[in-house]
């Protein structure tokens, strides 16, 4: 089931609340009912957008949910010049907050156009995790195009033994 916890025009839960479009988010609520909603369920997908420290309250980010629903992450990083330094940090970090990382997907789009980097990221990234680190085609932030190309990527992470670890751990 598809079910959207926050419909916002912020970019993070936590500015909607400084900017007064959303109360204040109780973190161990919202963490319950993530449980409940994932009950019977195989496999849920969360999206922590904004990034893995973004803030989703005043104390707690997208790293403090993961870790307190023991929930391994897909890192999601725009395939461009600087994404080694941010995908390489936010991997370090989930792994010191003791957060699974199951795999790594670079997407491209309009902004790789030209860009040196787009030819290496993927391989240099390959060298220095060892989690599955995928290519998205190229997609200009359709929902619908990037929906469309998700199956086949999350066909090769279900058959990673990582996530099926990760799962064995996670679920009741």
């Amino acid at each position: 089931a598809m079910w959207d916890y926050f419909d916002l025009h912020s970019p993070t839960p936590y500015a909607a609340v400084l900017d007064g479009t959303l109360h204040a988010i109780d973190h161990h609520a919202l963490v319950q009912t993530l449980q409940e909603l994932c009950v019977g369920s195989d496999i849920a997908l969360i999206e922590g957008a904004g990034g893995l420290l973004a803030p989703i309250t005043q104390k707690h980010t997208n790293a403090d949910l993961a870790h307190a629903l023991h929930a391994p992450i897909l890192l999601v990083a725009r395939d461009a010049l600087g994404t080694l330094s941010h995908t390489l940090t936010a991997f370090e970090c989930a792994k010191h907050r003791g957060v699974a990382v199951i795999g790594i997907v670079l997407v491209r789009g309009s902004w790789s156009a030209g860009d040196l980097s787009c030819a290496t990221n993927l391989r240099i990234l390959q060298e220095r995790v060892h989690v599955p680190v995928l290519s998205f085609p190229e997609s200009d932030d359709d929902d619908d195009e990037l929906a469309q190309h998700a199956a086949p990527i999350l066909a090769m992470l279900l058959e990673s033994p990582l996530l099926a670890a990760s799962l064995r751990r996670t679920l009741p």
